[in-house]
């Protein structure tokens, strides 16, 4: 089993992911691929959510530095996701999506889910199947159900479209695949430590550019 982690400023590269998951003794290729989608809200909602607050900051290409009363915007402005910016505790995260490869080894792998309560809310419809997963692998003593492992996420600005995250896992059969890949994500969400900050827009006036960033959690 071959792991591949990365934390990355560049745009991640799928085909040579696949390239890296892809082996001779393996037969099915799981792939998750998280995308920035773009969002709409309310400049009403924008100021009920935000409880960070963070400050809207208005951009004049014809005049910077101008200052712009923000009590002009009106409560049904629509804003929409411009980019997300994300951040890291590069070397706890880098620690931590090593040991949730670790974990996807049938040997820890019920252990894990236990330990670190991954079977919430997010996961309780296939709580059984995960079950049934790791017993299989355990009753079956099979050592070699899964390949290769793939776990890489950006870093800084990722605009609307592009790929944030992706995890693969590779495996002579498809169900062991599916079933860590989807393990892997919640695992990362839940426990590696980075943070999005969504960046929203949107036209005031005609030379008014007015955009908006709060800091999240990378639920």
């Amino acid at each position: 089993m071959k792991n591949l982690i990365a934390l990355s400023n560049e745009p991640l590269d799928v085909n040579n992911i696949l390239k890296f998951l892809t082996e001779p003794e393996n037969g099915a290729i799981s792939l998750f691929i998280g995308t920035t989608r773009e969002d709409k809200i309310t400049y009403q909602n924008i100021k009920y959510n935000n409880t960070n607050n963070d400050n809207l900051s208005v951009f004049h290409p014809e005049s910077e530095g101008k200052n712009f009363d923000i009590d002009l915007i009106k409560p049904d402005t629509i804003f929409s996701t411009h980019y997300l910016l994300y951040e890291a505790f590069e070397p706890m995260a880098l620690k931590v999506m090593n040991a949730i490869c670790s974990e996807i080894d049938y040997n820890n792998f019920n252990h894990s889910i236990n330990k670190h309560n991954i079977i919430d809310t997010n996961l309780s419809k296939i709580d059984s199947s995960i079950s049934e997963f790791t017993d299989q692998l355990t009753i079956n003593n099979i050592s070699n159900e899964i390949g290769n492992i793939a776990i890489l996420h950006r870093l800084g600005k990722v605009n609307v479209g592009e790929t944030s995250v992706c995890i693969g896992v590779s495996s002579p059969h498809r169900k062991f695949a599916i079933k860590a890949v989807e393990y892997a994500i919640e695992s990362l969400k839940q426990r590696v430590p980075i943070w999005k900050k969504e960046i929203y827009k949107a036209k005031f006036s005609h030379n008014t550019i007015i955009e908006y960033g709060c800091w999240k959690d990378n639920g």
